[in-house]
């Protein structure tokens, strides 16, 4: 029997042990002109030593909100626990003062937060971090803490451990930032760990390591799991009891198996009923007589020089693309599956300009130069991309109409007025309200 189908059936059950942790009529608001506006309304669970509880829902739910205010990271003043207790064993959190909250955070309740690059340091090491994150808590020398975080990372399984100690974030894969994160807040063994959508940016097979570590880590320390996340598989892999959330409120509470095989609420009937199936979306037949393609890649190759010595000359290229050729139809959903690390990101980047390349590469008729940056303009806007990392991508500095209108500026699209309008109306067709353009 799969971990799936033990977990379906109700074999994996939390001991029957007091609560690790308590919330009782939880309420979260944000203050805005018009008054408190609620962001999570009366909600009340408990958690076991050893158990996994799963938070589903869509997003806006208030899932994350919910593990910000176990962590007491909410961004004060305009947000707060305005009602309710979070009870940490017998310790209320929500009236220790900063000061004693810090020793808590990280050594008793640890997160692993949903974007690795906007959590980790990027001007620090993966090693010096660790170290930093086992020091502030245990009175323990450098080389102490060194070792400590050495074994974190070899317990979360990451290749090459020491020589990952010495690197920075942005030297590892999505999927090895991850397990750094993992091994953080793993260091001191907490006793309730926070997942906030741990594999969402992962391809399948990192998340399936990813899931594996996080049941094995639980199986060994007995930590507690909080797993927040809106993939009803990684739901069904994972958890004992369910809560699904919307709008700030509980919709239902249930064990996984009742949750899937009978829910009670439609709200849950509807998140059920939107998971993916095979063979339900009709496979279109191909066009007959297909016109010349509207993307095509030929014999491509992209390269990247690794530099070293005192000189900085090439010592060896790391090849990310090699030789690669596909064709892309008009109006045609093109896929590109494999493991991280495979070049899907990189052939994506080479097609809208941001990595040179060798080979071939024409958009609409147009072929690109292959020097990366020094694409034309207009050959710019027959491309676009959607990045992985929203928070790595957006402006912080800039409001989100700004942000959308930017692109039309750029290339001489419209007045300023015009631009307002058509972002207001890109900004409603995503399904976000025109309010969030400011």
């Amino acid at each position: 029997m799969t971990q799936a189908e033990q977990t379906l059936s109700g074999a994996v059950m939390a001991p029957d042990s007091p609560p690790v942790l308590t919330v009782e009529g939880l309420t979260v608001s944000v203050r805005t002109e018009a008054g408190l506006h609620p962001l999570v309304q009366d909600l009340s669970f408990s958690l076991r030593r050893g158990e996994t509880l799963a938070i589903a829902g869509e997003s806006g739910a208030g899932k994350s909100i919910t593990s910000l205010a176990i962590m007491g990271l909410l961004p004060p003043p305009a947000v707060r626990v305005t009602a309710g207790r979070i009870l940490l064993g017998q310790t209320e959190l929500t009236a220790l003062p900063e000061a004693r909250m810090r020793g808590v955070r990280g050594d008793r309740v640890a997160m692993i937060f949903q974007e690795p690059m906007t959590s980790l340091n990027p001007v620090m090491t993966v090693g010096a971090q660790l170290a930093e994150a086992i020091r502030a808590h245990q009175d323990v020398s450098r080389a102490e803490a060194r070792r400590r975080a050495l074994d974190a990372l070899q317990s979360v399984r990451l290749s090459q451990p020491e020589r990952r100690m010495d690197q920075f974030p942005h030297e590892l894969s999505g999927g090895m930032r991850q397990r750094v994160m993992i091994a953080m807040a793993l260091a001191l063994r907490p006793e309730v760990l926070i997942a906030d959508e741990p594999t969402t940016a992962l391809d399948v097979t990192v998340q399936r390591e990813v899931l594996d570590l996080l049941r094995d880590l639980q199986r060994d320390l007995g930590t507690a799991i909080i797993l927040i996340t809106h993939d009803m598989g990684v739901v069904a892999e994972m958890a004992d009891r369910v809560i699904v959330m919307k709008n700030g409120r509980m919709v239902e509470e249930a064990a996984v198996r009742t949750l899937f095989h009978a829910p009670a609420q439609p709200y849950t009937r509807d998140l059920l009923a939107a998971v993916p199936r095979i063979g339900q979306r009709a496979l279109q037949a191909p066009a007959a007589g297909r016109a010349e393609p509207l993307a095509r890649l030929a014999d491509v190759v992209v390269r990247f020089p690794i530099r070293g010595g005192l000189l900085g000359r090439r010592q060896m290229n790391v090849h990310a693309v090699e030789h690669v050729s596909f064709d892309i139809g008009r109006g045609e959903t093109f896929s590109l599956v494999g493991e991280s690390g495979c070049g899907k990101s990189t052939i994506a980047k080479a097609m809208v300009g941001l990595v040179p390349h060798q080979g071939r590469i024409t958009i609409a008729g147009q072929a690109l130069s292959g020097h990366g940056k020094d694409e034309p303009k207009a050959l710019r806007r027959k491309v676009q991309m959607v990045f992985q990392d929203p928070m790595a991508a957006l402006d912080p500095r800039m409001r989100v109409g700004d942000l959308i209108a930017e692109p039309l500026l750029i290339h001489g699209i419209g007045t300023a007025a015009d631009r307002r309008d058509r972002a207001a109306d890109l900004i409603r067709r995503v399904g976000l309200s025109t309010d969030q353009l400011e």
